[in-house]
């Protein structure tokens, strides 16, 4: 079974995998609030993820001939993906406005903040800290969510088989459950 696994991994990409992965837990969790087992209507679920995605590409595109550099259009839809699975969904003007505030901190983190043409930061997760910090928008991680955990799971089990880096991924959940143990 791990074979066929690899095999399968071996033919796509990272940026690939990561994309179908991010695609399929989107559709879940879009499927699971028509049954109302996500707490979001379905329309502010695609309306503001359409907000970010969208803003994600066009801030990405105005980056890229700016610092005059290639892209990787799939990074971009990761970021979007990403920040469409832990922000909202909203549905007020000025959680628009956020999220596209927060998808312009995230598309500008992979450019200023980099080195070597490297970001330094996940950008999801850059736009999201300094829209908290600074905007006081905090995230609803509405991915989060129990009917969601079995998929979630099985994404991050091919990503981290694709990357090879089970051992670092243990090590984390090591270190978590100590700490949260022992805190607890």
């Amino acid at each position: 079974m791990i074979k066929l696994v690899d095999n399968i991994l071996n033919k796509i990409t990272m940026y690939r995998l990561v994309l179908y992965c991010l695609v399929t837990v989107w559709f879940a969790g879009l499927f699971l609030s028509f049954l109302k087992l996500v707490n979001f209507d379905p329309l502010d679920l695609i309306v503001s993820s359409t907000v970010i995605f969208a803003s994600t590409i066009v801030i990405n595109k105005i980056f890229t001939i700016g610092f005059k550099v290639p892209s990787n259009p799939e990074s971009t839809y990761i970021t979007g993906l990403i920040l469409s699975l832990i922000t909202g969904p909203e549905n007020s003007m000025k959680g628009m406005f956020l999220l596209v505030l927060i998808s312009f901190l995230a598309i500008a983190s992979k450019y200023v903040v980099a080195l070597q043409r490297k970001h330094l930061f996940n950008p999801a997760a850059f736009g999201v800290v300094i829209g908290s910090l600074v905007f006081n928008y905090y995230p609803s991680w509405w991915v989060a969510n129990p009917y969601l955990f079995w998929l979630v799971l099985a994404a991050g089990l091919l990503i981290t088989r694709k990357i090879q880096r089970a051992e670092m991924v243990l090590s984390f959940f090591i270190v978590f459950f100590i700490t949260s143990w022992s805190s607890s």
